[in-house]
Formats: structure tokens, sequence, C-alpha cells
């Protein structure tokens, strides 16, 4: 929000929208990328990761448009022709995959213009830039699977000799891999490998194969879009039956590798909350027991009427009576629980029970932090120390908007989805009839401070219409 230019700022944005595209959370990338190209429309690469992205949403006509549009503006951008063929691909997929198994390969054959439209896309791009190993090794391994179902004007799309092709894909995979290791380009060394476990696929090696394969997966950084991205692939042989015992096996290896590394939230909704501070060390009256009570009730029935479950995530500070409140009575419907710890700044760091005022809530805390079905995130650890804000104000009236600000990115975050979405369901819910992000939030005109404005939140919660949001006030 603070960068000196519109270029600045679409730089910074742009970076952030690659992190969520690593992420899998296409959703929010979208959303990112879109601002981008609004303060900076002759940003390419965000204009050609914006069509990657709605290709995964399943909005392959968008993508396909917005493709098309980038071919003409950028007739030698071998990204774009490769994107293109990724695209007409996904389309040649979507058209017989929901078939029975013993009528895919029929299907698939007659629709192969698709997928050969898409293998001329991928030698277009390797054509413009032979450095370009992945697009040659796309339409090699395209070509290879409408030769198993018995498409034969295939030859025709390939430049070369498929032999010299590979010759020429196998030697820039092997050199860039030597390349990214050196460098330590643990994302390039994954796509190099695969495309190495990928003609020794085509070669018949399957012992080859499998090797290169659990090196891929055994790349500790690579993404968990690369890993999507390669299950994929080998989930379109699965589907035609194409040495389907092999592949079986592999999907195996990044199905395990995906899961051992998958630390993203699984859940079906998430529900954050937040409130006007209720206690603080100038009001030090206690949180009376009555009070408690009413905020804990009015919790309770906002949940149940939600049907909050255990396939639901939490989300929400602690520097709050009520936030321990929220937490617990979640907890008790079997949810899970992540809360997001901000650290004491200003005045607040000399109170000895902060953000409490009495041992009574402190000790609730420790017992929240020993539940097994609760994550403290702590705020130095995942957004930095919080800078000082220009002026001279008061640092804890900057954190806390800090935190409210923190909160609802991760809700926002954790509520786009991270796989792509079911095929037959488009734009829909998760949960059938209920909004993906739930926002709970208490306003108490009476304590309520300077500085304090929760309105963002519920515009944030409101406007996150993709899988849809809603927020509700709750009055004490």
């Amino acid at each position: 929000m603070n960068a000196p230019t519109r270029l600045h700022e679409a730089q910074i944005l742009y970076q952030a929208a690659i992190a969520l595209i690593a992420l899998c959370r296409y959703a929010a990338a979208e959303s990112v990328l879109r601002d981008v190209v609004q303060l900076y429309p002759s940003h390419t690469d965000a204009e050609v990761q914006l069509a990657l992205v709605l290709s995964r949403l399943g909005r392959s006509l968008e993508a396909e448009h917005q493709l098309r549009k980038i071919l003409q503006q950028h007739q030698d951008d071998p990204r774009a022709a490769d994107l293109l063929g990724q695209v007409s691909r996904y389309l040649w997929h979507l058209s017989w995959h929901k078939e029975q198994p013993d009528k895919r390969q029929t299907i698939a054959t007659n629709a192969s213009e698709l997928a050969i439209s898409a293998v001329h896309c991928f030698v277009r791009a390797h054509r413009a830039d032979p450095r370009a190993y992945f697009a040659g090794y796309n339409a090699l391994m395209l070509a290879y699977i409408l030769d198993k179902i018995g498409v034969e004007a295939v030859p025709k799309a390939l430049p070369m000799d498929v032999d010299a092709l590979k010759t020429v894909v196998r030697y820039v995979a092997e050199n860039e891999k030597e390349k990214a290791i050196e460098n330590g380009d643990y994302i390039q060394q994954f796509w190099c490998t695969t495309t190495l476990a990928g003609l020794r696929f085509m070669d018949g090696d399957e012992e080859g194969a499998t090797r290169r394969i659990r090196e891929a997966c055994a790349i500790p950084q690579a993404t968990s879009f690369q890993l999507q991205s390669f299950r994929e692939r080998l989930e379109l042989l699965h589907e035609l039956g194409i040495r389907a015992e092999f592949v079986e096996k592999a999907l195996g290896i990044v199905t395990e590798a995906m899961a051992k590394r998958n630390s993203q939230c699984t859940c079906e909704r998430v529900f954050v909350w937040s409130e006007y501070f209720v206690e603080t060390p100038d009001r030090p009256s206690a949180f009376r027991v009555q009070r408690a009570e009413i905020v804990t009730d009015k919790i309770k029935s906002a949940l149940q009427n939600w049907r909050m479950r255990s396939t639901d995530l939490a989300i929400c500070g602690a520097t709050n009576e009520t936030d321990i409140i929220f937490a617990e009575t979640c907890l008790s419907l079997g949810a899970r629980v992540r809360i997001l710890m901000r650290e004491p700044c200003g005045r607040e760091a000399n109170e000895p029970l902060w953000p409490f005022v009495s041992s009574e809530w402190q000790e609730r805390f420790k017992q929240l932090r020993g539940n097994d079905q609760v994550e403290i995130w702590f705020e130095n650890k995942q957004l930095g120390k919080p800078p000082h804000e220009p002026g001279g104000k008061d640092p804890a009236s900057f954190a806390r908007r800090r935190q409210q600000q923190w909160l609802i990115n991760t809700a926002r975050m954790e509520a786009s989805p991270i796989t792509k979405p079911d095929w037959s369901d488009q734009g829909q819910p998760i949960v059938p009839g209920s909004p993906r992000l739930i926002g709970l939030f208490l306003r108490d005109r009476c304590m309520a401070q300077d500085g304090d404005d929760s309105s963002f939140l519920v515009r944030a919660v409101n406007e996150f219409d993709e899988y849809r949001g809603e927020a509700m006030i709750i009055s004490p």
C-alpha cells in the first residue's frame, strides 16, 4: 500500500501472485494479477500468468481468449504459445475425461484436433526459442499419447524426426538441470528432472523413469503447484489406460510426496473473529462473569447456527478475552483453531499479564496453547518485525490495525481452494448452500477505541465472492 510508484506496487503484487500460484491458491492469485494488470497494463508476465490461473480455475474459454490476445500482441513470446498449448490440451482433456473408461480413447481420438492444435502450439514455442525445452517435451509427450490411442496425423505436427527432437530436448534439459543445481534453482531442477523422467518413459526405460520421478519428488523446495501439475500429467495417461501399471506406481510416488509436504489448510470453511477491545490497561475493571457469559452465548449461538464442525478452521487473535471465548467455543464444536499472536509494543510491553488483565484469562490462554487442535502463528515469524508508523503515532494502535489486516488476509487465503475445482461444479461453494468464508465481528459502542475500525473486515468478508463470504456482527 505504501509503494513509491505504481510500477513498484505492480512488481510487489506480481511477486505475491507468483507465491500464491506456487501454493495453488489460484482464486486469490487471480484477484492480485488483475490488480497488477490494472496498475501496469503492459506487464506481459502478469497477463500470461493470469491466463494460467484462469485455466487452473476451470475457466478455459476465458484463458484461451486471454492467451490469444497475448499472442496477437507478442507473436514471438514462446511462453504465450506454450500456455495456449496447455489450454488446448486442457480443453481436449475436458471433452472426454468424464466418459466411461472403455469409451475415453474413442472420444479422445474423435476430439484429437484440439490435441493436435496443442502440439502445434508447443512446437511453435520451441521453435521460437529452442532453450524452451519444456515446450518441446510437451509436444513430444502429447504426440506420444495421441500415437498410443491411434491418431495418425501427429507426425505432421512435429518439426523434425521424433528422435531428433528428443535429442535436443534431452540435451537442453540436462544442461539446464546442471545449471539449476549449481545456482540452487530448485524450481528449474524439478522441471528438468521430470522432463528427463518423461523422456525415459517414452523410450520404455521404466526403471530410469521411476528413478527420475523419485529424484524430482525428493527436491525439498518443489512447490505444491509443481507436484500438482506433474500429477495431473500422469492422471491424463492413467485415464486413457496408457501403460497403466507404471503410471499407477508413479502416481503413488507423487501423491505420497504431496501428502508429506502439504502444510496447507484442507478445511471446508473458514471462520474469522475480530472485535473491538473490551478490556485495556486504561479500563482496569474486570471482564465480568456476566459479560463473559453473554458474549459466550452469542458466539456459541452464531457458530451453532452455522453448524460449525471438525472440517472447519477458526482464525482469531489472542489480544482480548473474547478471542479466548471464541477459540474455546470453536474447540467445543470440534473445529481446528489458529491463533495469530502479535507482539506487545509501546506501553503494552510493560504489562506483566499482557494481553490480559487477570491471571484467570492468562491461564485459559495457556490451556488453549496446549490443545492439539490449536496452532499458534507468531507475528515476528510470519510477518517480520512490525515497522514504526510514520508520524510518531501510538505504536499499539498501528499494531492492532496490522493484526486485523493479517487476520483477514490469512482467512481469505485459507478460504481459497488449493486444488483444481471439480470439473462438474464450477464456481459453486465447496459446502453447498454455505459460504466458504464466514466472519464474526464484535462491535461494542461503549468500549470501541480510536483507530479500531472493523468495517473494512466486514467488507473484505462480504466481497469474498469467488466462493462466497458472509459477515455477521455480534453486539453484547
